[in-house]
């Protein structure tokens, strides 16, 4: 496992008011390159809203699939998000989408890049455009993003 990396995908804050009531089971993004992510791997999906940095979910790549038609098929729908890469989750790591804003822990967030290490923020707000392309977290992110989903409150019945 510890060649297994955790990752930050950006979803766009309308997300918010439109999560869907079945568990996270995928995941779609051009930016699932096979270079990059693997079985194993963990995708944090997050959004901004309102200068707020929000968790939506936790996805553990069970397989990564090339090709929008090759991910209909493998799950039955053709209802997807359109994208060149689609990740399917693990069985365990399924759980409804939930938001969880994690503000107050963006100061912390570290990033394995030496050009831009953690967020920018300005005056307590997160700036989203950061955002945009898909981070890899440092362990230390990773583990403190794991505490914080595990304590999350969770929604009834979920």
């Amino acid at each position: 496992m510890s060649d297994c990396e955790s990752y930050m995908l950006y979803w766009r804050n309308d997300w918010l008011e439109q999560l869907p009531e079945e568990p996270l089971n995928h995941l779609a993004s051009n930016q699932l390159s096979p270079k990059e992510v693997h079985t194993g791997d963990v995708i944090w999906a997050v959004t901004v809203d309102q200068a707020r940095l929000y968790l939506l979910g936790r996805l553990m790549v069970a397989e990564l699939i090339v090709g929008q038609r090759a991910a209909e098929k493998r799950l039955g729908t053709t209802d997807l998000w359109e994208a060149k890469y689609h990740v399917i989750a693990t069985r365990e790591s399924r759980v409804r989408w939930q938001p969880l804003d994690i503000t107050q822990l963006a100061p912390e967030l570290r990033f394995k890049s030496n050009k831009s290490p953690r967020l920018t923020i300005v005056e307590g707000e997160v700036v989203w455009h950061q955002l945009q392309a898909m981070r890899t977290l440092t362990l230390e992110t990773s583990r403190r993003l794991e505490l914080a989903w595990a304590a999350r409150p969770r929604a009834q019945g979920k």
